[in-house]
């Protein structure tokens, strides 16, 4: 059978496609199906998105990679099988809440993953416990998972050096304005999680960033009296307080809000 005859047939199932399906309806020898599936390759009518994953590229999109139109279509190629999440930045990203484009793709899993690119994309495994790795999480497409935007800001809170920074959460708050979503899920998921410190975090963002709301909600959660930094990686010597959520913010921090006087 050609090899385009062969890919039509695998499109009837799914865009995503192993090399042993494709050398199972090849039945020549394995040799012969890999240099067939590689001219395809380079034709640009598949792509390679990790050992033996492919993704068929949709007609008028040849010669854009998948993981460029769609990052869901490559993760769900690869981990369709696996516990995963598409999360952090990839999620914010993915949700229209960045500025700025990304290029990395960042996945929740439950076991590392020894891989540094997924799709021909930086690619960055963070381990969760199977537990945890799918509370928030929605069908993003071709059997892929993301975070919906609650846990994404959790998430985001948690982990602020994945997230890009403070501005970062902050800008993607005020991109997601008030209303689009719920905050009493964050609240939830802050517990299900076991996360008050970043709920702390993201109350004091949310208050700085006039997200009232969110930041009523993460007030009447569980209270901490010790101090914790907005962004863990930055000094806090001589930062102002935040007297509501006990949350220390530097200067910068504030600065690269915009804020001239300290939220609250």
């Amino acid at each position: 059978m050609q090899p385009l005859d062969i890919i039509n047939q695998l499109a009837q199932r799914s865009e995503t496609f192993a090399f042993a399906d494709f050398a199972t309806i090849h039945g020549g020898p394995s040799p012969a199906a890999a240099n067939a599936l590689r001219g395809l390759v380079r034709k640009g009518i598949v792509d390679r998105v990790s050992r033996g994953a492919y993704v068929i590229r949709p007609i008028g999109r040849l010669g854009t990679g998948a993981a460029t139109e769609d990052i869901a279509l490559v993760v769900g190629a690869r981990f369709a099988d696996t516990p995963h999440r598409i999360a952090y930045s990839t999620a914010l990203d993915i949700h229209g809440l960045l500025t700025r484009p990304l290029n990395d793709i960042q996945l929740a899993t439950v076991g590392l993953v020894e891989m540094i690119k997924l799709g021909g994309r930086p690619f960055h495994s963070i381990v969760e416990s199977a537990a945890t790795i799918h509370i928030g999480a929605i069908d993003a497409g071709y059997n892929a998972r993301i975070s919906d935007i609650e846990r994404s800001m959790i998430d985001a809170a948690r982990r602020i050096d994945l997230a890009g920074g403070v501005s970062v959460l902050g800008d993607a708050l005020s991109r997601l304005g008030p209303g689009n979503y719920d905050p009493a899920r964050v609240v939830d998921y802050a517990s299900k999680l076991r996360a008050p410190g970043p709920l702390r975090r993201l109350g004091s963002i949310a208050r700085a960033t006039g997200h009232n709301a969110l930041a009523d909600a993460a007030a009447t959660a569980r209270r901490h009296r010790h101090r914790i930094g907005v962004d863990p990686r930055v000094s806090t010597e001589d930062g102002w307080v935040d007297p509501e959520f006990k949350v220390i913010w530097a200067q910068e921090q504030l600065d690269e809000l915009g804020l001239e006087r300290a939220p609250g």
